[in-house]
């Protein structure tokens, strides 16, 4: 199809703004969007070779690769999940209701470092301590919840869902 028939069915664009496209002036999603209803070509591949243009100059070739799979909603998240957490025990910082983002390759149980445990068929987060014996200490947040004591030998009893990476809050 002539850049004037294309302009002429889509009366958005003016037949000098395709000609812009076709020379240096990178296109609009918008018209990537009807380039893909009028010729059928795949709008992921169109989106993701604008894209990449677009970043050549500022991100090397990982750093591209890792934005196309954000925007396409590829991104690897195979060992990260969302989980909705049932308890207040760590309010202020991850209220009830919570939705965190959990590592679940990372159950070392690192001090300093909140988890995500299961109890129950409830999930819940604690910060994890380490005494100088080496037992592990899960301190809760909120007063309200004592802090829960292991040493060593009872980590396999522990239900580790992994390591919390984010958390956004309900309003």
């Amino acid at each position: 199809m002539s850049r004037k028939e294309f302009a002429r069915r889509h009366d958005q664009w003016h037949e000098n703004t395709l000609k812009s496209y076709e020379k240096d002036r990178l296109p609009d999603v918008d018209y990537l969007y009807l380039l893909h209803k009028e010729t059928e070509f795949s709008f992921r591949e169109l989106v993701e070779a604008r894209t990449r243009v677009v970043l050549e100059g500022v991100a090397d070739l990982e750093e591209i690769e890792n934005a196309i799979s954000l925007v396409q909603g590829t991104a690897n998240y195979k060992e990260k999940q969302f989980i909705v957490i049932e308890d207040n025990a760590m309010e202020p910082h991850i209220q009830k209701g919570a939705r965190c983002r959990i590592d679940e390759s990372d159950k070392a149980l690192h001090p300093g470092h909140i988890y995500c445990f299961k109890i129950e068929d409830n999930f819940t987060c604690r910060k994890v301590h380490k005494t100088l014996l080496g037992d592990l200490i899960l301190q809760a947040e909120n007063d309200e919840f004592i802090p829960l004591a292991f040493n060593e030998d009872y980590r396999e009893l522990l239900n580790i869902v992994g390591r919390v990476t984010e958390a956004s809050n309900t309003f």
